[in-house]
């Protein structure tokens, strides 16, 4: 038997954590681990289900018992075939920073693995971190394709970046999306100035950088953006430290319409605000809420 305890902390709610762990039959489609989950039966708080999981080379079936608590934990128990005994649970809790992800348990190892019981258990935990990287980044990543999915369909195929960690993930998706092009700045002028080379050669552009350089950019702003009326979203995350305010003072300088997105459910108004193609500079502030809650 190999006991286990690991932990992974993921930027997002534990409802949406769950909301992932929970639907088991999902597993195969993130995990090249999981080669099949089939729900052979239901009993009171649980399910039953027949898996097939390929480690090394050798494929494992099992049946496995799955009791849940929503929201915070689930039970995995396998009762007949290759481990049975294995005892596993996810705990859930949230913390201001998102969700605090735990996999703890005792693995039950097949006879011909349990001589090699050392080099096994350093296999298995590296297995086990491996799929709560993939749970954090699937989980996490899904407000970032949504964000990147709305400007697609707003009809931007332009975008010029600055580093920021919250609009990582955005910017790496739209990297490597085919209908759009990415060229990353280093500085907020430049990338105005980058944006509106593209506009004037029939691109629709959007900047995508923190609140706190919105300063450095408005020189360009009001003296190559606004008089030429050019078209320019800019996209930033709302950094806080009392930025907001600020934000939106230098916004209304310029006069440039604004929306400012807390939740998940509220992404549309991205591609709505994207969309007014009239309006010169428009701007989206995201707040880091957008992340952590449902």
């Amino acid at each position: 038997m190999v006991s286990v305890a690991l932990s992974e902390t993921i930027k997002v709610s534990p409802e949406r954590v769950f909301a992932l762990l929970s639907d088991f039959e999902r597993a195969p489609q993130y995990s090249s681990y999981w080669k099949s989950v089939k729900l052979i039966g239901q009993e009171t708080g649980s399910r039953i289900y027949e898996t097939v999981v390929q480690v090394e080379g050798r494929k494992f079936t099992s049946v496995t018992r799955i009791t849940s608590q929503p929201n915070e934990r689930i039970d995995a128990e396998t009762v007949d075939g290759d481990g049975k005994g294995t005892k596993l649970t996810f705990k859930l809790t949230k913390i201001p920073e998102g969700t605090q992800l735990k996999l703890e348990g005792d693995i039950v190892l097949p006879g011909f693995a349990k001589i090699l019981r050392g080099l096994v258990k350093g296999r298995i935990e590296s297995v086990m971190k491996e799929q709560l990287a993939i749970i954090r980044k699937i989980t996490e990543k899904r407000v970032d394709n949504a964000i990147a999915d709305a400007l697609e369909d707003a009809g931007i195929n332009f975008v010029c970046s600055m580093p920021c960690s919250l609009l990582s993930g955005i910017i790496d998706i739209i990297s490597k999306k085919e209908n759009l092009i990415h060229l990353p700045a280093t500085r907020e002028e430049e990338g105005v100035g980058i944006c509106a080379g593209a506009y004037l050669g029939g691109a629709r552009p959007a900047l995508l950088m923190q609140n706190s350089g919105l300063g450095n950019s408005i020189n360009a702003l009001l003296s190559l953006i606004n008089p030429c009326e050019i078209d320019l979203l800019l996209l930033m995350s709302n950094t806080g430290r009392g930025m907001e305010t600020a934000t939106t003072a230098l916004l209304s300088v310029i006069g440039a319409k604004y929306a400012i997105i807390e939740r998940e459910r509220d992404l549309d108004v991205i591609k709505t605000v994207a969309e007014r193609t009239d309006e010169g500079v428009r701007a989206v502030l995201l707040t880091p809420k957008v992340w952590k809650e449902a």
